[in-house]
């Protein structure tokens, strides 16, 4: 099945360190900074790779998928089996948890480091019980710095089969149950819905919610990993995967960049 295709890749469980160092540059000792620029090297099997943002500090290890709509993106957040549990503090949605060879959140400042300082392309796709498969596509997407809150600074450009629950979350701080920053008038999302997210009134997209073996969430239906727009708030999701990439040229005039916050700009 396309969705098997998809989330369940054969070679995660092939997880080998030597791949980190494929593409180390030798001269400078160099990474890519994003998966895109691993692809550009001439790398096109979607595998881990280390790569370091221009302002990171240090080189991280990031799942790149090189065939999905042209390739060169780097995964941020996947589930389809729920074998990691979502409902992490502050501290975990900062640095990341879970596998990269299995369900993971990259990390907050990963993120905000990959897209915080030139405009990012977010891919959604999603899959339900039945195996239907859909996608959102934003053609601008950023991420503030902690400072902000780790805001969802831009969201916008929409493309799709999915319909659009993402911009609904524009301008939301990040919000886990341990730091509540969201200011909806529900009270603490986080904490109502067992996880980390941009939380807009606790009802829209809810990609880190709890994972059910079902549709079915039954009374625990707002913990569950949804979107709204699709199915409801009550049908909890089989599968998700968040991934972004660089735009690609062309793109910059869907959505002008005058649009873009500086990225030292408060949310």
């Amino acid at each position: 099945m396309l969705s098997h295709v998809l989330f369940i890749v054969v070679f995660l469980t092939m997880f080998t360190f030597s791949s980190f160092y494929a593409n180390e540059d030798a001269a400078g000792g160099k990474y890519p900074k994003n998966c895109k620029e691993v692809q550009d090297q001439g790398n096109n099997v979607s595998d881990f790779y280390l790569i370091q943002p221009g302002t990171s500090p240090e080189p991280f290890v990031a799942l790149c998928d090189m065939k999905t709509r042209g390739g060169g993106w780097a995964y941020i957040l996947n589930r389809y089996d729920g074998s990691q549990d979502f409902y992490m503090g502050w501290d975990s949605y900062k640095e990341g948890f879970g596998h990269i060879g299995g369900e993971f959140w990259l990390g907050l400042e990963n993120i905000h480091q990959l897209t915080g300082y030139e405009i990012n392309e977010l891919l959604i796709e999603i899959v339900d019980w039945d195996d239907v498969q859909k996608f959102a596509l934003y053609n601008a997407f950023s991420v503030g710095h902690e400072k902000s809150g780790y805001a969802l600074k831009l969201v916008a450009g929409y493309m799709g089969d999915a319909w659009d629950c993402m911009v609904r979350e524009a301008g939301m701080k990040f919000t886990t149950d341990d730091k509540d920053q969201d200011q909806n008038k529900d009270g603490n999302c986080a904490l109502s819905s067992n996880s980390g997210w941009w939380f807009r009134n606790c009802k829209w997209a809810h990609l880190t919610g709890k994972y059910f073996p079902s549709s079915d969430a039954g009374s625990e239906y707002a913990k569950s990993m949804h979107w709204r727009e699709w199915h409801g708030e009550r049908y909890s999701l089989k599968q998700a995967r968040m991934m972004v990439r660089p735009r690609r040229e062309g793109h910059a005039r869907l959505f002008p960049s005058s649009k873009f916050l500086n990225a030292d700009e408060e949310v």
